[in-house]
């Protein structure tokens, strides 16, 4: 499952939260505005989702055009450069999820669970950042076959960490849904 698919799930159960109106009103008003408030703000996660589903396919595409060394290190440099920026768009994304006013123990706790799983995909990012990076100065040697095989091996690695990270997203927004009476 790609982070794409799972953000894109997870979110789209947030998306409910957005008609919350009847089942909250019984909840008080100060639950209401500080659910709606931790709501809009996930939502607005959506579009990181959207520029990692861009990222995700034009490196496939790249991969596949890959004619020689000199294409797979630009390929490298193009894809440690994407995931540097995505790293820097999580981080201001986990800066705004932070500033979200809460009083609700319940929310605020979960506001920082949120905020550890989206740090843990931030250093995801970074790894994967990182490990482009360093594969920008492959060679075409045995030496450069052990660093591909090295790297890959620490990118695959994340890339199974991320799998705990999706399930720990999806489990803090089906909580939160629950929490403010969405239906998901």
């Amino acid at each position: 499952m790609s982070i794409h698919s799972s953000l894109k799930s997870s979110f789209s159960l947030v998306f409910v939260g957005m008609s919350l109106s009847v089942g909250l009103l019984a909840c008080g008003p100060t639950k209401v505005a500080q659910c709606n408030a931790m709501i809009d703000e996930l939502n607005k996660g959506e579009a990181l989702a959207k520029k990692f589903e861009t990222a995700e396919s034009r490196m496939k595409k790249k991969a596949q055009n890959i004619k020689g060394i000199e294409d797979f290190r630009n390929m490298a440099k193009d894809l440690s450069q994407e995931f540097s920026t995505l790293t820097a768009e999580i981080n201001q994304y986990i800066t705004t999820v932070k500033a979200v006013e809460l009083k609700d123990e319940k929310l605020v706790g979960y506001r920082e669970q949120a905020v550890s799983t989206y740090s843990d995909m931030s250093a995801a990012f970074q790894g994967m950042a990182d490990g482009f990076k360093k594969l920008q100065s492959l060679e075409a040697t045995p030496e450069g076959q052990r660093m591909l095989e090295q790297t890959s091996r620490v990118m695959d690695q994340i890339s199974e960490g991320m799998t705990s990270v999706e399930a720990e997203e999806d489990k803090i927004v089906k909580e939160i849904n629950t929490y403010c009476g969405a239906k998901s």
